[in-house]
């Protein structure tokens, strides 16, 4: 078949080394500074690779996941 969809081989990729993911860091009150009047507290627990952030026109939340533990 010739034309765009023309079956073939594509080139392999030689994707870099990616290291592996850090292991959790304990999360301590300390280690964030908050404005006055602000707090801060978990919505999501347990996200191995959070990818991305999102809110829609109601103000919800969504979170992207890639990858794996």
């Amino acid at each position: 078949m010739d034309g765009p969809h023309r079956r073939g081989t594509a080139p392999s990729l030689r994707l870099p080394d990616v290291p592996e993911p850090a292991h959790r860091v304990p999360l301590r009150p300390g280690d964030i500074w908050l404005q006055e009047g602000f707090t801060l507290e978990p919505v999501v627990v347990g996200l191995n690779v959070p990818t991305f952030l999102t809110l829609d026109d109601a103000s919800r939340l969504y979170v992207g996941e890639g990858g794996s533990p």
